[in-house]
């Protein structure tokens, strides 16, 4: 340490300089040397207690290992540490001379940080804000390094002494700000990460009050930017350890203090020193070496410190009344509440700094569901809903079964079964084997080589020795060949699964549906094993060596699964008695399933002439033939084709061609029966049974209708009697149409709840379909909520965290009184169970985005996936969906950070819990990667999705891809080594991207909207005539030009009032997006940004792709380092009118990155909040609700809502697939009778 800081130390509680005038009553400091340690149990000194002892001094005495802390005492979780360098410490250097090096940037008004929002709006004070880690801080003209606290006295100093730092700078990004923002490509991702060498230090905050929250980050101000302090540097944690633990202290205490004013000065004392305070700030270790320790109570003027800001915090930041009613509060400030005057402030500081605002709190969970988690989260966990608790399972205690080693001596056959040579019982050794007894056998040679590698690893390695030494099975029946055999249904432990250390030790699931004959001398002892009923509970606790089964664990498809009734007996009806297999009857189900009759006239899809196709290309639509002629291997067809594009002029009348109209072009084509892709449902609207209507029979997938004919390239009308059509497939067509509209009329839609609802984008596209109504729904998000209700009036919207509520619902039930809740307008009643047929909603994914490269391992968010399962727990719906980014199938449980990295733990881990966590409440679950823009979204968006359903409730299966698009979901492989797949419209090709319509782009998405571009300031380059002529030339063409960075002006950039649509729709896409909206669209303006940005984005080259590197070397500033360009590439991008929206953002700036291909394609400015909108799905009548109080805050806000929300698309399709499960339910009850679900 610095010569000269121990007494600054002394004097850093003061801003003046003076001592505190509470260190008289500073609690007397026991020194290190007093204490004795034994075996980590802390013992008082030998010496008496007097009247000057501090009830601290007492305290810390009392505290002992032993019990944890007191159940009322909540543990705070506090906001994120920010990840930096993370590395050992060292001494520091003999000279205390920080050396500069040779890469460091120096700070200018105009660095170009990669990744980084544009800054300030003119006139409106708002920098940047940073990260500052691995960083060294010194007195800038002799650079030696100086301790942190130098840094109080900045405003006091006369004259000034100049401070400043160096370290590695990256954009800070709000923590709400993350959202979805992910690129198309994760492993494109590039962050910048630059060596700054900072310039002078003019503010040093260290405490910021947020809605009555303490920030426990410290900040750095330099005249360009704000930094917060992230991980010091080796050399230069020295300076910085001490003064770190008395902050950290103070706002734990405060964080304590305020979470729950009942927590005493022991209690608390216990708590710190039972860890459970340990994931306040995870940085703490770090930078410190160990935990936090109750000695470090005793630090020197720990006590004057935390003293003296304690009582500038109650004063200063509001926090008076909250404070007074704390007893931890009163024991060290040694009060009755009461807070002494004190005209000295602890730290300089504007109020309005910084608005960094994020929401931490523990998470709710079931009981169920708390013991899955409690031992894989690093987070903290409430429990509530006690009376959920499962039963003890009352298993006999079991000796260990006997075992045979070898070849049994005595093999005899018992009782006969159905035919000769086929039996149902055997004794081997003494002991009884009968059909269905699940056993344990001498392990083989797996066929599966993926499989036999991944049992090896450790992860799989179960507690059972059993399981990791046998395999198990199922006796479906005895024969007798040339020996004594027996007919195996495969079963793998849950520790072989996708689950491996998550799954329940005593938990066993079929293996796909894989079988063979096996010896009976291959047995090594009977499992005693409970056949659980579908949808019955997995028991938690099991003993010994008892086991339950049921479910299906299908490796290839990600999938746990009951075989339906109705699956069975088709299964078992194909197979030949005795040998009567269910895994054998489905084998060959599956296998006949793949083979359709045709008939002649029928219609079929046709892939692609050519078998692979070329990402970069565009993939055309499917061909559609009608079958003429039949060949064994061979068919005649004539070929049809979209309307739009074989149709380039529209003849009078039309509007635009629906993307279900065909034209009949009177080609012959003869392809191979390979060729055919899947076959589909054609009709001419006059010849269409009058039962149903046109638009009845276009509800439908895969129907089309045709009305018109190409012949020499001119377009005539089809007469009603030269449509040819297969009239026994149309009148099951017809049939099939109105079951479904009497199933619709006679059920009611499922009544759903949504969770983490945003601004409802997935609930939209439900509201599409006819088989969801979104009853409730629950945001935390204020303008989020309002905009929700805006848009959803039948939906009770509840503004609040999704643990509070539920914790709060759960106790009203338990007491047998009504749950109610302030919702949007008034006071709602929470649903009770068995009200709720569906749950969904897509978790904060902030945590798992690979667009955040500041992850924490305890990031409390990721333990909402918990709180939204404890929810399914609760009211057990018959479907569940979870939606979240790609990343989340990488998300490691109780991992750590090492180097910026996180690493260890259980990996996949959050995708073992939601399997575990479903199957063990008795769902079936699978997993899928959807890509948005295969169900017509203009966006390439790939999103995870798990669909769960109760019991027998048929699993819905994921939706075939409607729409092309030239990009495969990329497969991520699972711990099994098995991948989690796209869906494949043909699993025999999946390298054809083709599908029944043609790809949604930007341009079919929002060319109708009116033109407008912004007006270039030239700030930097001097106007041209060219240029002037451009512009007039663009105002000729109906092209507006707007101003975009004078905020004196205007609030936004483009038209802030409604204005008419440039065209009428000109695709199905467009009048989708303007249906009931009328002849004005709203919201289509952008944000202001400073001169130079408008600047760079005028100058722009208007072809696709132009970005940064394409300005003239003026305009590009500053550069990162020397020839590091790559970094930069792709800021300022602009879009492809002929291709698909990057993934949508939460804040539109071409700063940033990823993220900066948000200019438009044709127009010199990035796309407006309507265009986001369009991009999402969101029709133009829907309304972003803002709280913001300028343009920019404003637009903002609503991106964020935009960039936050599931495509609407998507949400359709998915609505849609659920929907078909639900008419599986609703015609399986028509049959039976059963009351509707």
């Amino acid at each position: 340490m610095p010569s000269g800081s121990k007494a600054q130390t002394k004097r850093s509680l003061s801003i003046d300089g003076s001592d505190s005038e509470h260190s008289e009553i500073a609690l007397a400091s026991l020194s290190r040397k007093k204490m004795k340690s034994i075996g980590g149990l802390y013992t008082q000194p030998e010496v008496p207690w007097d009247a000057n002892t501090s009830n601290i001094e007492k305290e810390m005495a009392k505290v002992r290992l032993g019990g944890p802390p007191p159940s009322h005492l909540t543990v705070p979780i506090c906001r994120p540490s920010l990840l930096g360098s993370v590395r050992s410490a060292s001494d520091p250097p003999a000279n205390n001379i920080y050396s500069i090096s040779d890469d460091e940037l120096e700070e200018v008004p105009d660095l170009q940080l990669v990744g980084e929002v544009a800054s300030q709006v003119p006139g409106q004070e708002d920098l940047p804000v940073r990260l500052l880690s691995d960083f060294c801080i010194y007195e800038v003209e002799s650079r030696e390094i100086v301790d942190i606290q130098n840094l109080l006295f900045l405003a006091k100093q006369s004259p000034r002494t100049r401070y400043g730092a160096s370290g590695v700078v990256q954009p800070y990004i709000e923590e709400d700000d993350f959202g979805d923002d992910e690129d198309e490509d994760e492993d494109d991702i590039e962050i910048g990460e630059q060596h700054l060498m900072l310039s002078d230090i003019i503010e040093f905050n260290i405490y910021h009050v947020k809605q009555g929250n303490v920030d426990d980050k410290m900040y750095l101000k330099t005249e360009y930017a704000w930094y917060i302090l992230d991980m010091p540097s080796s050399i230069y944690k020295p300076f910085y350890s001490d003064f770190y633990i008395k902050h950290h202290i103070v706002c734990l205490v405060v964080s304590v203090a305020l979470d729950d004013p009942r927590t005493t000065l022991p209690e608390f004392l216990a708590g710190v020193r039972d860890g459970c305070f340990v994931h306040f700030d995870t940085l703490f270790k770090s930078i410190v070496g160990r935990a936090l320790l109750p000695t470090d109570f005793q630090l020197e003027d720990m006590a004057s410190y935390l003293l003296s800001s304690l009582l500038d915090l109650g004063e200063t930041y509001g926090l008076k009344s909250k404070l007074a009613a704390s007893a931890l509060f009163k024991s060290f400030t040694n009060t009755s509440g009461h807070f002494a005057s004190s005209t000295s402030s602890l730290v300089t500081r504007k109020r309005s700094v910084l608005s960094l605002h994020q929401n931490w709190e523990t998470t709710v969970v079931t009981p169920t569901i708390y013991q899955i988690a409690v031992e894989h989260f690093l987070q903290q966990f409430t429990v509530v809903g006690h009376s959920l608790t499962p039963d003890p399972v009352s298993c006999v205690p079991e000796e260990f079964p006997k075992a045979h080693h070898g070849n049994p001596k005595k093999i005899q056959w018992v009782e006969a079964g159905v035919a000769k040579g086929y039996y149902q019982s055997v004794m081997i050794e003494g002991v009884l084997y009968s059909v269905g007894d699940i056993v344990a056998v001498a392990p083989g040679s797996d066929a599966d080589p993926t499989r036999a590698k991944h049992a090896l690893t450790s992860s799989t390695q179960s507690k059972i020795a059993l399981a990791n030494e046998m395999w198990f099975c199922q006796i479906i029946y005895f024969f007798q060949g040339e020996k004594k055999m027996f007919h195996a249904r495969w079963l793998e432990h849950s520790s072989k699964t996708l689950l491996e250390e998550l799954g329940n030790p005593h938990t066993l699931f079929f293996s796909s549906y894989e079988c063979k004959d096996l010896d009976l001398w291959c047995i090594y002892c009977k499992v005693h094993a409970h056949h659980l009923r579908e949808g019955e509970e997995q028991p938690i606790h099991q003993d010994g060596m008892n086991f339950h089964y049921g479910l299906v664990w299908d490796r290839h498809k990600t999938s746990f699964t009951y075989t339906l009734p109705s699956e069975i007996s088709q299964a078992m009806a194909l197979c030949d008695q005795p040998r009567a297999c269910l895994s054998c009857g489905m084998q060959l189900k599956i296998g006949a399933s793949c083979h359709q009759e045709s008939h002649a006239n029928d219609f079929v899809y046709l892939l692609p002439s050519s078998m692979t196709q070329d990402p970069d290309c565009h993939i055309e639509p499917y061909l559609i033939g009608q079958i003429v002629n039949l060949g064994p291997s061979n068919l005649t067809l004539e070929i049809y084709a979209h309307f739009n594009s074989v149709v380039k002029q529209l003849p009078a009348g039309y509007d635009f061609p629906d993307e279900r109209q065909l034209v009949s072009t009177g080609k012959i084509l003869k392809v191979k029966r390979s060729q055919v892709a899947g076959y589909c449902h054609v009709i001419h609207p006059d010849v269409l049974d009058p039962v149903v209507t046109l638009d009845d029979w276009l509800s439908q997938d895969d129907h089309f209708f045709v009305m018109n004919t190409l012949e020499c390239g001119v377009l005539k009308e089809m007469p009603p009697e030269g449509f040819r059509f297969c009239a026994v497939c149309h009148q099951k067509q017809v049939l099939e149409i109105q079951q479904y509209q009497l199933l619709l009329a006679k059920n009611q839609p499922l009544q759903a709840l949504e969770l983490f609802s945003g601004a409802g984008g997935l609930s939209t596209g439900f509201s599409t379909t006819p088989y969801i109504q979104t009853k409730w729904a629950v945001e935390l998000s204020n303008s989020a909520a309002m905009t929700y209700q805006e848009n959803h009036k039948d939906t009770i919207v509840y503004q609040t965290s999704t643990n509070q509520l539920l914790k709060t619902t759960i106790m009203a039930h338990e007491s047998k009184k009504d749950a109610i809740f302030l919702s949007s307008h008034d006071e709602k009643r929470m649903p009770i169970p068995g009200e709720v047929d569906f749950i969904y909603g897509g978790p904060p994914c902030q945590s798992f985005s690979g667009a955040n490269y500041n992850k924490r391992p305890d990031d409390p968010r990721s333990a909402l996936i918990a709180n939204f399962m404890a929810w399914v727990e609760y009211y057990q719906p018959s479907y569940f969906l979870i939606e979240n980014v790609t990343g989340i199938l990488n998300h490691r449980l109780k991992a750590e950070k090492v180097n910026n990295h996180i690493t260890g733990g259980i990996e996949m881990g959050m995708v073992k819990f939601i399997m575990r966590a479903a199957t063990a409440l008795g769902y079936q679950v699978h997993c899928k990667i959807l890509q948005a823009a295969q169900y017509g979204s203009p966006q390439g968006r790939e999103r995870v999705i798990f669909i769960g359903s109760k019991g027998l409730t048929p699993l819905p299966r994921f939706p075939l891809p409607t729409h092309c698009f030239p990009k495969r979901v990329k497969q991520r492989k699972t711990v099994t080594g098995n991948p989690i797949t796209g869906v494949d419209r043909l699993s025999e090709h999946t390298d054809v991207m083709s599908a029944p319509f043609g790809q949604v782009t930007i341009e079919d998405a929002i060319n109708d909207l009116p033109p407008f571009d912004w007006v270039n300031p030239h700030k930097i380059l001097q106007p041209t005539r060219g240029e002037q002529a451009e512009a007039n030339a663009q105002h000729d063409r109906g092209i507006e030009q707007c101003v975009a960075s004078d905020a004196s002006h205007t609030e936004y950039a483009g038209f802030p009032d409604p204005v008419p649509y440039a065209s009428k729709p000109m695709n199905d896409y467009q009048q989708w997006m303007r249906k009931g909206k009328g002849e004005k669209v709203s919201g289509h303006y952008t944000r202001l940004f400073t001169p130079v940005v408008v600047e760079r984005v005028v100058n722009i080259p208007l072809h696709p792709n132009a970005d940064h590197e394409n300005l003239p070397h003026s305009l590009q500033g500053t550069k990162i380092q020397s020839g590091d360009t790559k970094k930069l590439k792709g800021l300022y991008s602009r879009l492809d009118g002929k291709s698909h929206f990057a993934t949508a953002l939460t804040k539109v700036t071409p700063t940033a990155k990823p993220g900066g291909k948000v200019l438009h394609p044709s127009q010199k400015r990035i796309i407006t909040v309507r265009e986001c909108a369009r991009a999402q799905g969101f029709p133009d009548d829907y309304i972003f609700v803002t709280e913001g109080k300028t343009g920019k805050a404003k637009v903002e806000d609503q991106t964020r809502q935009i960039g936050n929300a599931v495509p609407v698309p998507l949400g359709k399709a998915l609505g849609n697939a659920i929907g078909a499960s639900l008419l599986q339910v609703w015609a399986e009850h028509e049959r039976d009778g059963s009351p509707e679900i």
